[in-house]
């Protein structure tokens, strides 16, 4: 049972407060809390009859920290609040489920920081993820914007550096007309001025900083000299992420205990990085490279601390062996190593951060009027931060957790992580889909991993009808992760003569129905579709273009795809219905195609997925290639079990694979070759709302 107070007015007793307040020295005072607010702050003031009274005498009361540069996922609220970290601002991720994270209920629930989001990045094409917005002309750009600002209702826009340069200027008229600050990595090909223009208010990371076309190998000191100068001029703010490089050069210790509060999925990610990693580390060559990189970039971090540029702590957790809550303190001490003073980190890591991030009206220091976000700890943070690794409590939003309420709120996470590791073992059941009448053609089981963790399961079957038609049918279980509940999906799809003539699909989550429904019409030519929400009718859409297939996103996508595809023969373009998150259906065009390894791939906007297919057409394997590198990002539909049915033999003729081990078996990434990993990061975090289960 947590030890957590939750009254109308609490008292906080005898501690040194420190505000954060302009010109406000630390000293003893009381602090009265109403609800969710501060109520006063004062040396003996009046405690009402029936308050609270809770004595930290001796101790130290401060603002909740701030990480300005997360990838948000709920099974990480019990890490940031445990680290004294009040309020997070993830990048972008999945817009929907961030959308719903952020609501109160849920953000009460753990209690989890207070949540502000990008909604999905903006990126170009292929996007760095599968939860990009990939951008490639100015119509894509506006509509991407505008569902942002005003359905998912955005706190900001985050950019990656693929998005196109030539369209910020119109990006920060969009913003700006939106009333939404502009944050991101410097795109590629744009220079620092252009961004100046179009009104960026933060960069993330020291390589934005780097002049046009140069490599941190062969950059100069003096080269810094007009970036900073014209982000200074303009108040762009900088991420810095100046530990970032120290971890790429650690060897990580991947003990067990390492990840006991970590999820499955991020626990493989993490060691899928660490596998790629170590051979760079390994050779000499590549190792001395990143080590003379390193004073280059402490040189420039030193600059900025001695700048005018305004400093935002970000720990770009969960990315890599950034751990969520502990990498943020880990980045605060390497801003103490570098020479500011703790209570200046202090400072911008609260009261400045607020104002970066626009929270300043309610977060970031301790006054009457403020959210009741704050840390009470052992020692003095002008002496040392080390205090947050272990806080004596934190209160969020009124809710003041102790230490044993916060040890208990850790407990609870790595005995759930355990489970769901124990449960990785066994198989995950789902019911077998409704049939249509007819021969059964095939049928099985499959599930999708992403690296170690378990995503979902799928039953399937193929129905060949007696009128001579084809029915696909799966039905998808999704488990439940953090605040997300569980889903299911239900697919139907009928094909004639290889062409989609009518589909349904069902999806059930939380109580919600919502179900798509679509027929081709012959006589009008015309792919008419209508969608119902708990038995309401949502909207309708019409296309003149007929498409193949119905598809779902990459995580939870129906393995009826890769059985569809396996039946189309020719290479080309092909057109398919891609559902949003709404299950609103849009007509994409796929690039279909035979790679070398014999697999049967398709290009889309988000990356590749290619198709490996057994005797009888069992799909054995899909694999997704997320953005531009399938390193970290590659799914596997791995075969359970099949039953029944003669068979859906694919009708495409694969050629020989080369050999194993030859360069021709290497897994083709979206650009037709094998990525190979940079000596040192270079993209934000963006897999925000992932999946631990």
């Amino acid at each position: 049972m947590l030890h957590a107070i939750l009254l109308d007015l609490l008292a906080l007793t005898g501690g040194t407060v420190h505000s954060q307040l302009p010109g406000l020295a630390p000293m003893v005072n009381d602090v009265l809390i109403d609800g969710d607010r501060i109520l006063s702050i004062g040396a003996g003031i009046d405690i009402p009859e029936g308050a609270q009274v809770i004595d930290v005498t001796g101790l130290h009361i401060v603002p909740g920290l701030i990480d300005g540069m997360i990838s948000y996922d709920p099974e990480h609220d019990a890490l940031y609040v445990s680290r004294g970290i009040t309020t997070v601002r993830d990048m972008g991720g999945e817009a929907a489920n961030l959308n719903v994270l952020r609501s109160p209920e849920l953000r009460d629930r753990t209690p989890g920081p207070f949540l502000l989001s990008a909604g999905s990045v903006l990126d170009g094409q292929p996007p760095q993820s599968s939860a990009a917005l990939p951008i490639g002309n100015a119509q894509q750009l506006e509509a991407s914007v505008s569902a942002l600002a005003n359905s998912f209702f955005v706190d900001f826009l985050s950019v990656q550096p693929g998005f196109p340069g030539a369209l910020v200027p119109r990006l920060g008229e969009l913003a700006q007309g939106n009333r939404l600050d502009l944050w991101g990595m410097r795109p590629r090909d744009a220079e620092i001025s252009t961004l100046v223009d179009a009104g960026w208010r933060g960069l993330l990371g020291l390589d934005s900083l780097l002049p046009t076309g140069v490599q941190w190998a062969f950059v100069q000191p003096g080269a810094f000299n007009a970036n900073l100068a014209a982000i200074a001029d303009a108040g762009i703010a900088v991420v810095p992420m100046a530990s970032e490089l120290d971890r790429f050069l650690s060897e990580p210790d991947l003990a067990p205990a390492v990840f006991e509060h970590l999820g499955v999925f991020y626990e493989g990610q993490w060691k899928a990085e660490w596998r790629a990693r170590k051979p760079l580390l390994e050779d000499e060559d590549a190792l001395g490279q990143a080590r003379r990189i390193l004073p280059k970039r402490a040189a420039l971090f030193e600059r900025l601390i001695a700048s005018d540029v305004a400093l935002l702590p970000g720990s770009a957790a969960p990315l890599s062996w950034a751990m969520p809550g502990d990498s943020l303190l880990d980045e605060l001490q390497t801003w103490v190593e570098a020479g500011m003073e703790p209570g200046d980190v202090l400072r911008r890591a609260t009261a400045d951060a607020a104002r970066l991030v626009g929270v300043a009206a309610d977060r970031g220091a301790l006054a009457p009027g403020r959210i009741a976000d704050l840390v009470v700890l052992d020692s003095d943070p002008r002496v040392t931060l080390s205090g947050f690794r272990s806080a004596h409590a934190v209160m969020v939003r009124g809710r003041y957790l102790d230490r044993a309420a916060l040890d208990s709120m850790l407990a609870l996470v790595a005995a759930k992580h355990m489970a769901v590791r124990e449960s990785l073992s066994r198989p995950l059941e789902v019911e077998a889909p409704e049939l249509p009448e007819g021969a059964l053609v095939l049928a099985g089981q499959v599930e999708t991993f992403g690296l170690d963790a378990r995503l979902s399961a799928e039953r399937f079957a193929v129905v060949r009808e007696p009128d001579g038609a084809v029915s696909v049918v799966g039905r998808v279980r999704v488990p439940a992760s953090g605040g997300i509940a569980e889903s299911q999906l239900e697919i139907f799809q009928r094909l004639r003569d290889g062409q989609l003539e009518n589909l349904r699909l069902r999806l059930s989550s939380g109580g919600e129905e919502l179900i798509l429904t679509g027929l081709w019409e012959p006589a009008t030519r015309t792919f008419r579709t209508e969608r119902r929400l708990n038995g309401a009718f949502l909207a309708g859409q019409n296309t003149t273009e007929r498409p193949r297939l119905l598809t779902l996103d990459p995580i939870t996508d129906s393995v009826t795809a890769a059985l569809i595809l396996g039946q189309i023969e020719e290479d080309g373009e092909i057109a398919v219905f891609d559902l949003g998150a709404q299950l609103e259906p849009s007509v994409d065009t796929w690039i279909f195609e035979t790679v070398p390894s014999g697999a049967r791939q398709v290009r889309v906007r988000q990356g590749a997925m290619q198709f490996r297919y057994g005797p009888g057409g069992v799909p054995l394997e899909v694999r997704r290639i997320s953005g531009r590198s399938e390193a970290l990002t590659t799914n596997v539909i791995e075969m359970t079990s099949a039953f029944g049915g003669a068979g859906f033999p694919v009708r495409f003729v694969a050629p020989k694979a080369p050999p194993e081990g030859s360069a021709g078996a290497q897994p083709e990434g979206p650009d037709g070759g094998a990525e190979t990993p940079e000596p040192a990061p270079q993209e934000a975090p963006q897999e925000g709302s992932g999946s631990d289960d």
